[in-house]
């Protein structure tokens, strides 16, 4: 996954806020250092700390506000809040009944909105509503949802990397690198290889090639 980045400068603390994180969630961070180009120096940067890890609380994890507005005619809208912190690894759905014995469906699309000023979105979904009488009643939840997932092994391999890279200068004064690759079990899959290289005082990279083993 990827990580999220903060660039400090010439300060030794920083602070993560409740509102940025995830709620019961495990998370780890480790700092590097470089000089500060302003200064007249350049560098490269440090190899990075050793990591430290801490726990989120749990809680905040249910949504909020709730409420449903009747069309008059075909449909039912509802909307509820949840934190922006949470929507991006938490699926939220809205689960409804048309009658107390009717199996329980799920609503779609869900639409999403963001609330200015506030660390919370606001979801929605419309529910088509097919007896409008005023006997009919509705029974509604926003909860999270459970992903689940079909994974087929032979399409998610992830390879051991490459070892003992080395360059060699070539005749027609070219630089030639050479690595040795992980072997699988199976001689039919190949592999791809995917070559970052940038100048050794830059950090970021300036150009790539993809080979083929």
């Amino acid at each position: 996954q990827k990580a999220a980045s903060l660039l400090l400068s010439n300060i030794t603390r920083c602070h993560l806020s409740h509102k940025d994180l995830v709620p019961g969630s495990s998370y780890v961070a480790r700092v590097r250092a470089r000089p500060v180009r302003a200064s007249g120096f350049s560098g490269q940067y440090s190899e990075w700390s050793t990591e430290v890890l801490w726990e989120t609380p749990e809680g905040g994890l249910q949504p909020r506000n709730l409420r449903c507005l009747f069309n008059g005619a075909d449909r039912l809208t509802c909307s509820w809040e949840v934190k922006k912190a949470i929507v991006t690894s938490v699926l939220f759905g809205l689960f409804f009944r048309a009658t107390p014995a009717s199996a329980e469906e799920e609503c779609s699309p869900v639409h999403e909105k963001a609330l200015p000023h506030v660390p919370y979105v606001v979801q929605s979904c419309e529910i088509p509503v097919s007896n409008s009488s005023s006997q009919s009643q509705y029974h509604v939840s926003a909860r999270a949802k459970t992903e689940e997932k079909l994974i087929e092994a032979y399409k998610n391999i992830k390879v051991l990397p490459p070892a003992n890279v080395s360059v060699t200068v070539t005749e027609n004064q070219e630089y030639e690198l050479r690595w040795i690759k992980h072997t699988l079990q199976y001689n039919f899959i190949t592999q791809r290889y995917q070559v970052e290289y940038w100048q050794n005082n830059q950090y970021e990279k300036v150009s790539l090639r993809k080979c083929r083993s």
